[in-house]
């Protein structure tokens, strides 16, 4: 099973994969709250079958990374079983949402991130780049002042700097992603999926909680943004699409990222 897409219901797919073999669950779970003839992919998919299924193919040390808004994350949050931890981080968006209502209430730009898990899971901290502080030598020289106050600075002449750091700082909880990023050029491609997430959003947190060679599924992967995301960061990938616009988009997208690495 491991590097496929396949187009059929995930619940009966994953009954098929191994017990304790993923090392990580990547999903945008369907919401269930949009109702029109073109959104029939977006059914909610029963908690407590898939909770059943996510903790027995994931490893002791796997983790859960489910993405969401409120309510749903609420809903998210509330089904989880006992014996698991979770925390939060928030993507925050290039481009807001909710426009119709932007005299009534805020925009909406941001998603939360839910990183759950059983035992502490694998954690690579993606540090970033900033100019790196550093703190002034030398020999001291004492200066009286007009007002016969007296100080203390370094002499010119003495003074050197010594960098206390690498120029790299650790992550926090708030992500910053653009809409859609595509880094595979031959990946661009007409129409995609409505709720689709950034590739670089999804290659970060598969950097950040798995090491190479290992396996990530998504349950949900729609036009294929994991799998691409997997291929990139040298992991594998399993996934589960139900509509077959999308899974054939997602095959596309698959073989465009391997014929890119």
């Amino acid at each position: 099973m491991i590097n496929q897409i396949f187009n059929m219901d995930c619940l009966k797919g994953m009954a098929a994969i191994p017990t304790g073999s993923i090392d990580m669950i990547f999903a945008d779970l369907p919401y269930g709250m949009l109702k029109t003839k073109y959104t029939k992919w977006d059914v909610k998919i029963p908690f407590e079958p898939l909770w059943e299924q996510y903790g027995r193919i994931l490893k002791k040390n796997g983790v859960v990374v489910l993405t969401g808004v409120h309510p749903f994350t609420n809903e998210i949050i509330n089904s989880i079983p006992k014996g698991y931890k979770y925390r939060e981080l928030i993507w925050y968006k290039s481009s807001g949402s909710g426009f119709l209502n932007a005299k009534k209430q805020h925009l909406k730009q941001h998603e939360n991130v839910l990183i759950i898990y059983r035992k502490s899971p694998v954690y690579h901290p993606q540090k970033y780049p900033i100019d790196p502080r550093f703190i002034a030598k030398g020999k001291a020289k004492k200066t009286t002042h007009s007002n016969k106050r007296k100080a203390f600075r370094l002499s010119s002449e003495s003074t050197n700097y010594q960098y206390i750091d690498d120029g790299t700082r650790y992550p926090d909880s708030v992500l910053e992603f653009g809409e859609s990023v595509l880094p595979v050029k031959s990946m661009h491609r007409k129409g995609m999926h409505p709720t689709e997430k950034p590739v670089d959003l999804v290659a970060y947190l598969i950097r950040s909680f798995t090491n190479k060679g290992e396996t990530v599924l998504d349950n949900c992967i729609g036009s294929g943004t994991t799998a691409v995301a997997a291929i990139l960061e040298q992991r594998n990938f399993i996934g589960f699409e139900m509509n077959q616009d999308y899974y054939q988009m997602a095959q596309e997208r698959v073989a465009c990222a391997l014929k890119a690495v």
